[in-house]
């Protein structure tokens, strides 16, 4: 089983030369096949969310002076996808939206003192406490997020899963504009192994992964399908 980005790219040129023989390299570039790799992971993650994180300070741990209420959170960071905000003062952060604050906290925008409430809803790309803090301080964070470097020969997502990755990759390479090789209905077939008929609702190994994840079934490896 592939465990490294360089295997999978491997993996999938080996059932490439199955299908147009051994010279697949005149139609796919091993650019190519990097570049739908990464393609890959990156759709995977957003669609499964199967990174958890807690312990990447990077992404992980939001740092306040004295004065702040807004923290940047980091880019990895999936939309709405925090599931834990610990602050380092005694109490606790609890999620809000901006309409609760503005109802029931209306100076919430000039109060000063220890924050008991958060919001991801007042300006994309930050973590709004409801009052400003008086000293510095921190806030970990439990996130599902994207991979940080989606090129990184090894991957952040779980390695049983790592092969879930194949069909998206032979979805692109089948799709590529070359009369010797376009075939689209290849292509699409592989697309709904990947991830069903359509995002909102994702099928295939991305629709049971996410499952998994929500522990909506046992967790087991997917079976290939290539």
């Amino acid at each position: 089983m592939a465990s490294t980005k360089k295997e999978a790219i491997a993996a999938v040129r080996g059932i490439l030369d199955d299908t147009v023989g051994t010279d697949s390299e005149k139609y796919w570039t091993d650019a190519d096949l990097n570049n739908y790799y990464v393609e890959a992971i990156k759709l995977f993650c957003r669609l499964t969310r199967c990174i958890k994180d807690s312990m990447t300070d990077a992404v992980c741990l939001l740092t306040l002076e004295a004065g702040d209420r807004n923290a940047p959170l980091h880019a990895a960071i999936l939309p709405n996808q925090i599931e834990m905000a610990t602050p380092s003062w005694t109490g606790k952060l609890t999620p809000a939206t901006m309409a609760e604050l503005e109802r029931y906290q209306t100076n919430w925008q000039t109060d000063v003192g220890v924050p008991d409430q958060y919001i991801l809803d007042y300006s994309d790309g930050y973590l709004t406490l409801n009052r400003e803090v008086t000293e510095a301080a921190t806030i970990r964070l439990t996130v599902r997020r994207m991979p940080v470097d989606p090129s990184a020969n090894i991957p952040e997502i779980p390695s049983m899963y790592f092969e879930c990755l194949y069909d998206y990759m032979l979805y692109r390479a089948f799709r590529k504009q070359d009369s010797e090789i376009y075939n689209p209905e290849k292509a699409d077939a592989h697309l709904v192994q990947f991830r069903g008929k359509d995002e909102i609702n994702p099928g295939g190994h991305c629709g049971r992964v996410l499952k998994e994840k929500s522990g909506l079934l046992p967790q087991r490896r997917p079976v290939r399908s290539f």
